[in-house]
């Protein structure tokens, strides 16, 4: 298509708003597929020079003369010499098209320049053992004049290298190919045919034998998988968070509820509810990143508006590097458990095993895509067998008649636990729902995104949580104190008492699920800066998230003690998953509502569908806020202000020990889109249908003008 046909065309797409929107998404989506048909041909071409016969090698040329307009050959010819090509390549980047009557004068009056290659500075073709130069016809190439005022519509050069030209100037590389033809040997065939694809051969350098691109980082970026690479079954899913799920952190939620006073089948309860819910919320996460290929905090500027996603978005990467700093800090816990007698000194020794799993899990994030996804399978896999080691070594030590035999304590302190649960697990994973499921193929069914996610993310943990709460109750083969020992370090308290093997194994599968938890958190909080516009170079960036959580959780490990450190964790978790609570309610409605996918070009642009500011979801999400830090209590310094609306409730210290805001935030802000925002999301899908509708008639209108 003309300029001059690609100006009609958009002239008339102006006539309404949804032309121009629809005009501006056909032509990004052209431009992506045009990236996607270089990367396939550049994948064939070397497929193709690989096999090397001349069969192979003819296709190439004949693929490569159809894109310059010329009729395909029957055999191998060699190529024109290099001064030709950067002659005929400035022609077609600073000549002008002229009519022909302007071109006749032109060419009369100006004689044409003609370049001739010397016979004497030819050089000949050395044969080389893997190369078949027989196949390649020896005659010589003649140098055809050239004229300046020559334009071409098919360049032989790429985009880039065009930009590349165009930023030096015209005169110096004329004078300097002018040169090269005087004193530089004509070039053999070969080289001649690696100079014309130069950077065909570096695309293709980065492709595996497959044709699929081999990448030393995953991409970090707000645009949407593309289709060509979104191929995952829902089955993925299970294995995407067996890392999390498979990991010892369910043995830290049975720690976390062993705090309330509670019987084991109200903390069974407990951590089969919380972390049923808190999968609901990621598998709903992940299904908004099937639909569309976004990231979560980018995709939260639907029901928020692009900027005033702002606010919890920052609450949300507040929370990832929380509890990234968490997971260092138990490491750097453990570690100091090993390596020192004196468990309030930490030894110098103790801070490599933290800064060496930081730097690994740096380096899984960076890397990205498939190669951190198989880690989580390996880790996964990893965490079951040493769950069923654990379960083998200590069923027999457990009094299990007296669990099932212990008095219920308060069902308002099981809700409580509860709300905790889903606090350390929901919260802090929510956020990262469609992080790893933006690879889902748009096709899968829903519910067995769903279904997958659950199995992964509720049964797996929660039976592992169970059977945690269960040691810390009813464990008897270890001692009297080893419910206080669990509590306190339930790694180093089964390593403490196991066999030597067993302790190596548990320690081991511990590190590795340190190490891919903080992997996937690293991921995430990357994605979650770009959707901020807080953008970094994949290596900058994790270099920078790695020295922030070092730093916090060596901080917290030097100047705060163990025991006062936990608490301090669990206070602050509960303060944080007040405003996260409130979003996840409103992002979830928002996902269960909608039943298209969200519309990309609109997510970037404040005059979008989705708009700047969406006033009432962002002041619900505020009130919800408002009232959950309101229902919890803290005595830790910066957050003794919470609870501010208990004083004014009966039963205040009721109120105030149960924690129930997190609840109370969540049950909010899942009723807020309930009850404001089903027409206003009817309205955008009505608005994002018309628009698609109007990009395929104009993409009928390029077609026909084509």
């Amino acid at each position: 298509m003309t300029d001059a046909q690609l100006h009609e065309a958009l002239g008339a797409a102006q006539s309404d708003e949804a032309g121009i929107m629809a005009a501006m998404e056909l032509l990004e989506t052209q431009a992506q597929l045009r990236d996607i048909e270089k990367m396939e041909f550049a994948a064939w071409v070397m497929d193709l020079e690989t096999n090397g016969s001349p069969e192979a090698l003819l296709a190439v040329q004949n693929a490569k003369r159809a894109q310059q307009g010329l009729e395909p050959v029957d055999h191998l010819i060699p190529a024109t010499p290099a001064v030709d090509d950067v002659v005929a390549s400035l022609n077609a980047l600073y000549a002008k098209p002229v009519s022909e009557a302007e071109a006749e004068a032109e060419v009369e009056s100006e004689p044409q320049l003609e370049v001739e290659t010397e016979p004497e500075l030819e050089a000949e073709v050395v044969p080389e053992a893997e190369a078949e130069p027989a196949a390649l016809p020896s005659t010589e190439a003649e140098a055809e004049p050239v004229s300046l005022v020559e334009f071409s519509e098919q360049p032989v050069f790429d985009e880039n290298l065009r930009t590349q030209l165009q930023s030096q100037d015209f005169e110096t590389l004329l004078a300097g190919a002018a040169e090269v033809a005087q004193v530089e040997p004509a070039p053999t065939a070969l080289e001649v045919e690696s100079f014309l694809d130069s950077e065909a051969s570096d695309a293709s350098s980065e492709l595996d034998q497959v044709g699929q691109p081999i990448e030393l980082a995953e991409p970090v970026s707000l645009h949407s998988e593309p289709r060509a690479s979104r191929r995952s079954l829902p089955i993925s899913q299970f294995w995407a968070w067996l890392g999390l799920g498979g990991s010892i952190l369910p043995l830290g939620l049975a720690v976390a509820i062993s705090q309330f006073d509670i019987s084991f089948l109200q903390g069974a309860f407990a951590i089969a509810a919380g972390s049923t819910a808190s999968a609901l919320a990621i598998a709903i996460a992940a299904l908004s990143g099937k639909r569309s290929g976004l990231a979560t905090a980018f995709l939260s500027r639907a029901p928020f508006g692009v900027f005033g996603n702002i606010a919890p978005a920052a609450f949300l990467l507040l929370t990832r590097v929380f509890w990234s700093v968490a997971i260092v800090w138990f490491v750097l816990q453990v570690s100091t458990r090993v390596a020192s007698t004196d468990q309030k000194v930490i030894e110098p020794i103790a801070f490599i095993a933290p800064i060496a799993i930081s730097i690994l899990a740096a380096t899984l994030a960076f890397l990205g895509g498939k190669v951190l996804f198989k880690i989580q399978q390996i880790s996964g896999l990893i965490g079951l067998i040493a769950g069923a080691t654990i379960v083998g070594f200590t069923a027999s030590g457990i009094a299990w008649n007296d669990l099932l035999l212990e008095v219920s304590g308060s069902w308002v302190s099981t809700f409580a636990a509860m709300g905790v649960v889903f606090s350390v697990f929901g919260v802090a994973w929510s956020g990262s729902g469609a992080d790893f499921a933006r690879k889902l193929s748009s096709s899968s069914l829903g519910f067995k995104v769903v279904g997958w996610a659950l199995l992964s993310l509720a049964i797996v943990p929660a039976a592992i949580g169970i059977y945690g709460y269960a040691l810390i109750r009813g464990m008897r083969g270890f001692g009297p104190t080893f419910d206080e020992q669990f509590a306190a370090n339930f790694v180093s308290a089964l390593a403490t008492n196991s066999n030597v093997f067993v302790a190596i194994f548990l320690l081991a599968s511990a590190v590795i699920s340190s190490v891919v938890m903080l992997a996937m958190s690293n991921y995430s909080l990357n994605l979650v800066l770009h959707s901020l516009s807080l953008k970094m170079k994949p290596l900058l960036g994790q270099i920078v998230i790695a020295v922030l959580v070092v730093g916090g959780a060596v901080s917290i490990g030097i100047f705060i003690e163990a025991e006062s450190a936990l608490k301090i964790l669990i206070d602050y978790a509960l303060a944080l998953a007040i405003p996260v609570s409130a979003w996840i309610g409103i992002y979830t409605s928002d996902v269960l509502i909608r039943r298209i996918a969200y519309h990309e070009i609109s997510l970037t642009r404040g005059y979008g569908f989705y708009k700047a500011f969406n006033l009432s979801n962002l002041i619900g999400w505020a009130l919800a806020v408002a009232v959950g830090w309101g229902l919890i209590s803290s005595t830790q310094p910066g957050l003794t202000w919470l609870g501010y609306l208990t004083a004014q409730l009966p039963s205040a210290g009721f109120w105030s020990a149960t924690n129930f805001g997190i609840i109370i935030a969540l049950a909010l802000g899942l009723l807020l889109p309930v009850a404001l925002g089903i027409p206003r999301i009817k309205r955008q899908e009505g608005e994002v249908l018309a628009i698609e509708a109007r990009r395929d008639e104009l993409k009928n209108m390029f077609e026909a003008m084509d």
